[in-house]
C-alpha cells in the first residue's frame, strides 16, 4: 500500500539513478512522477514495472535480440543477467492486481534471472542455427557498454529489486 504521496515520490526519486542512458525508462519515470503528484490516497494507484517481456505477440527487446541471434553466427562471450517475465504471467499479475485492488509499485518477474548469452544460444538452437560465442569482442563490448545506452541495455546486467 502506498501510505502517502510523499513516500511514493521519494521512492521514485531514489530510482532515478537506474535510468541513466535510457530514454524510454526516463519517460516512464516522468509519467510515474506526474501520477504521484496527483495521487490523493483516496483512490488506488498501481505502478507496474515489468522487465523484458517475452512470448507470442510481444514486441520489443526480446524480439530484437532473437532476430539478432538468428541473423549473426557469433555473439560476444559476455556473461550478463537480466530479469524477464513471460507475457501470460504478466497478464495474470495485472488481473490479480486489479482484483485485489493493489495499490503500490510492483516489479513482476520470473523467479530467476536469465544469462543473456545462454538465452541467445537457446534461441539459435530452437531456430536451427549454430551460435559461436567468442571472447575477442569482450573488451570492445565492455567499452561500448559505458558509451552507449543500447549496449549497456543488451550487455549489462538488468536485475530488478522487488
Amino acid at each position: 500500500e502506498i501510505a502517502d504521496k510523499t513516500k511514493l515520490i521519494e521512492k521514485l526519486e531514489n530510482e532515478q539513478k537506474l535510468l541513466e542512458n535510457a530514454e524510454a525508462e526516463k519517460t516512464k519515470y516522468e509519467a510515474e512522477k506526474e501520477l504521484a503528484k496527483i495521487y490523493t490516497g483516496d483512490s488506488k494507484l498501481a505502478i507496474i514495472r515489468p522487465p523484458m517481456v517475452y512470448g507470442p505477440g510481444c514486441k520489443g527487446n526480446y524480439n530484437l535480440l532473437s532476430k539478432f541471434a538468428c541473423r549473426f553466427k557469433i555473439f560476444p562471450k559476455i556473461i550478463n543477467y537480466r530479469d524477464m517475465i513471460y507475457i501470460d504471467n504478466l497478464c495474470e499479475f495485472v488481473v490479480m492486481a486489479i482484483a485485489s485492488e493493489f495499490s503500490g509499485m510492483a516489479i513482476p518477474k520470473n523467479k530467476e534471472p536469465v544469462c543473456v548469452k545462454d538465452m541467445v544460444n537457446e534461441i539459435c538452437e530452437i531456430n536451427g542455427h549454430k551460435l559461436h560465442t567468442i571472447g575477442i569482442f569482450n573488451p570492445f563490448v565492455k567499452l561500448l557498454r559505458k558509451l552507449s545506452g543500447t549496449f549497456a541495455k543488451v550487455f549489462g546486467d538488468y536485475i530488478c529489486d522487488t
